[in-house]
């Protein structure tokens, strides 16, 4: 048995307990339960409360979320020569979406093309926030007329036409899961978190599967979800998130996520 600390987000609603704990069975984490079925104990160290962790020995960290003071104790678990995944430098880097722009761009990895107020561009475009998440203060904007409504750190891109949107989950260099997501009317963001909604898929061709796992290897990322369009040239790669959810757009397909996941890094500790 080996043990699994996995550095995550605050527990939904209220959070209870102190700020780490063994994890047991039946209390809602996918990737722990995977885990603890396949013979491993995972810990469970929370964002919030700030505070030690339980008395254990971790052979592996599981990295899930940069907030609060996740970010040193990853750092420090590298400093002791303990496996993070995924590594602290790779993750807080893809967090920065210029950063990924100017990597894939490096790479010829299809990309939409960043803008700038010297750009001759003119038209719709879309403004977001360098490192934000969950489509907060993405929106449209009409260029040259609106770049005063563009914030100093926002990254602005051509609005695509999009023929489909996909998620894709990759782990360890494979593609576990792809998700269709669909925006919410009169919307067009697909996160899940401004209203859109999501089906099962499959890869919507080889060229695209080839093309998210290009863009996370780039990123020298071991776990990450891939935002990616199918547009009337080819699929393009919109962003690539480090701390992505491992759920999908069913059970069994969170299941399947969880296990294989878990069957990954179980191969990292026994290498």
């Amino acid at each position: 048995m080996a043990t699994v600390v996995l550095l995550t987000a605050k527990r939904r609603g209220t959070h209870r307990g102190g700020p780490s704990a063994r994890y047991r069975t039946g209390t809602g984490h996918p990737l722990a339960e995977a885990l603890l079925a396949l013979g491993h104990d995972p810990v469970m160290w929370w964002d919030a409360p700030d505070g030690p962790l339980v008395k254990c020995d971790p052979a592996l960290v599981v990295l899930r979320a940069l907030s609060g003071p996740q970010r040193s104790r990853a750092l420090a678990f590298e400093h002791a020569g303990i496996r993070v995944v995924n590594r602290v430098g790779p993750h807080e880097a893809a967090a920065d979406k210029v950063h990924q722009g100017e990597v894939f761009h490096q790479l010829g990895i299809a990309h939409p093309k960043t803008l700038d107020r010297n750009s001759a561009f003119v038209g719709r475009a879309v403004a977001k926030p360098r490192r934000g998440s969950g489509g907060e203060r993405v929106r449209e904007v009409l260029l040259p007329r609106e770049w005063a409504e563009v914030e100093r750190d926002d990254l602005v891109q051509p609005f695509i036409h999009v023929v489909a949107d996909y998620r894709a989950v990759v782990v360890g260099g494979a593609v576990l899961s792809w998700t269709r997501r669909h925006p919410a009317p009169n919307d067009f963001r697909t996160n899940l978190s401004q209203g859109a909604t999501a089906t099962p898929a499959q890869a919507p061709s080889a060229e695209a599967s080839h093309l998210v796992l290009q863009a996370v290897a780039a990123l020298e990322l071991e776990i990450a979800g891939v935002d990616l369009v199918i547009t009337e040239h080819g699929p393009i790669v919109l962003e690539v998130n480090a701390a992505t959810t491992l759920y999908g757009s069913s059970e069994k397909d969170t299941e399947h996520i969880a296990l294989a996941t878990a069957q990954y890094l179980s191969s990292l500790l026994s290498s």
